[in-house]
């Protein structure tokens, strides 16, 4: 999927994009015919968006899969989590809205301190 989504961004809709991704889809579907392939009539965006949610259902009980694909994206969409306040006696207390903004800097992972500690070169 990854070789698709990359020959679909650099060159756009290409019969190795196509390939790629059908390959994937023949396999997911069980079957030899093209009856689910891709339509080399689809435009670059649409296939770029075909292929990620293709790698959503390829990879759905892979763990970190969508932070990872969302962190590597030029357009970053906000994410926002509600989360409701429990007391101790189990009644609501309020809630919290954590927000992960579009070029928020927690889209990438820290370099361990343990490394920047070994490498003073390394910054944050």
């Amino acid at each position: 999927m990854i070789h698709a989504e990359a020959e679909a961004r650099l060159k756009g809709v290409t019969s190795e994009a196509l390939t790629s991704v059908n390959k994937v889809r023949r396999r997911a579907y069980n079957t030899a015919t093209d009856k689910y392939d891709i339509p080399s009539s689809v435009s670059a965006t649409n296939l770029i968006d075909l292929i990620i949610e293709e790698r959503s259902k390829e990879l759905c009980f892979e763990d970190h899969h969508r932070w990872f694909d969302l962190r590597r994206m030029k357009n970053r969409p906000e994410i926002k989590h509600v989360f409701t306040l429990i007391g101790d006696d189990g009644s609501k207390i309020g809630t919290e809205t954590y927000t992960l903004y579009t070029d928020d800097k927690n889209y990438t992972l820290p370099i361990p301190l343990k490394e920047r500690q070994n490498n003073p070169i390394i910054r944050n």
